[in-house]
């Protein structure tokens, strides 16, 4: 089975091919001063050039669903939804807070067996899910949620249980987190902090063989709370 997978929702552009649940090739351009938009398509013409294949020999479009930037989860799954339209094939959307528990695998298989996965969103606010592994995947502890990062920082730490924890969460409320509970610790590596497309691909593979696969027009993002500019619009009844 060939993934194509493509990974959009933050700062990171990325996409990957998996075959099989390995992975084949990652691209990611890197650098700034170019919208999502602009590269994701050509990124991945290079990706299937580059293993001599065409969009046709993919067997399932997978993208990251979100949370993240809306704009950017947009971008991913309606140029997923396209490709997979047209071509007759099946997608899969896997989320972003998934996809980066799966950078703190390794620490799972040293004994580090819990893992809380955590995206800035801004104000203090962050999207979270903890995650157990089991045979090598993340398994949700309990559903994904969106809050203040000292009340999640205190919840985590009442367990005592010893957490990796992983995303753009980390960097921007470290000292909060550092602070909470010696049971909370960070992989240290800036990787971790980045989803990546190679594991939204392996995710989608695990899926796949359980026939979680969707038709291209069931694909939707996953919204875990509204957006800024909807719950302003909320806030003063405007709805134009």
């Amino acid at each position: 089975m060939l993934i194509l997978a493509v990974e959009t929702s933050g700062p990171e552009l990325s996409v990957a091919l998996v075959k099989d649940g390995e992975l084949v090739s990652e691209l990611s351009p890197g650098g700034i001063g170019f919208t999502h938009s602009e590269r994701l398509m050509p990124l991945i013409e290079s990706l299937l050039k580059d293993a001599g294949l065409h969009a046709g020999d993919i067997d399932v479009f997978a993208a990251s669903s979100g949370p993240g930037s809306f704009t950017g989860v947009r971008i991913g799954i309606i140029s997923v939804k396209a490709m997979a339209y047209a071509l007759g094939k099946p997608v899969i959307g896997v989320p972003t807070l998934d996809a980066l528990a799966m950078n703190a695998g390794v620490f799972a298989g040293e004994g580090e067996n819990r893992v809380c996965a955590l995206i800035d969103a801004r104000n203090g606010q962050v999207y979270s899910g903890t995650f157990r592994f089991e045979d090598g995947m993340p398994v949700l502890i309990d559903g994904y949620g969106a809050g203040d990062i000292s009340d999640l920082a205190s919840a985590l730490a009442i367990t005592g249980e010893r957490t990796a924890l992983v995303g753009s969460g980390v960097e921007k409320h470290r000292r909060i987190l550092e602070t909470s509970s010696p049971s909370l610790f960070l992989p240290g590596s800036p990787e971790s902090n980045i989803p990546h497309a190679r594991m939204v691909g392996k995710l989608a593979y695990e899926m796949a063989l359980k026939g979680k696969t969707l038709k291209a027009e069931e694909l939707v993002p996953l919204y875990v709370r509204k957006s800024q500019a909807e719950r302003k619009k909320d806030h003063t009844g405007y709805h134009g």
